[in-house]
C-alpha cells in the first residue's frame, strides 16, 4: 500500500503542467501500534480506569474521526 502510494506521488510530480504536489501522513498515523508505545498504552488505560467512575455518558452527539461514526447521546 505504502509503495502503491509513493509511485502516484511519483507520477503525479512528473505530470506535466504540475506545480505542487505534497504527499501528507495520514491524520493519526504514528508508531501508535508498536511495541515502543506499550509504556504510554499501558499509563493511559490505568489514567482511563481510574476515571471510569466519574465518567458519563455524552450530552451531545460525537462523531468518530475514522470513519466519521456517529455515537448518539
Amino acid at each position: 500500500e505504502a509503495a502503491a502510494v509513493e509511485e502516484l506521488h511519483r507520477r503525479a510530480r512528473a505530470a506535466e503542467g504540475c506545480k505542487q504536489v505534497t504527499l501528507l501522513k495520514a491524520a493519526g498515523s504514528g508508531g501508535f501500534h508498536t511495541p515502543l508505545m506499550a509504556p504510554a498504552r499501558a499509563r493511559l488505560l490505568e489514567a482511563l480506569r481510574d476515571s471510569l467512575p466519574e465518567m458519563r455518558p455524552p450530552r451531545c452527539d460525537v462523531y468518530l474521526g475514522v470513519d466519521a461514526r456517529r455515537i448518539r447521546a
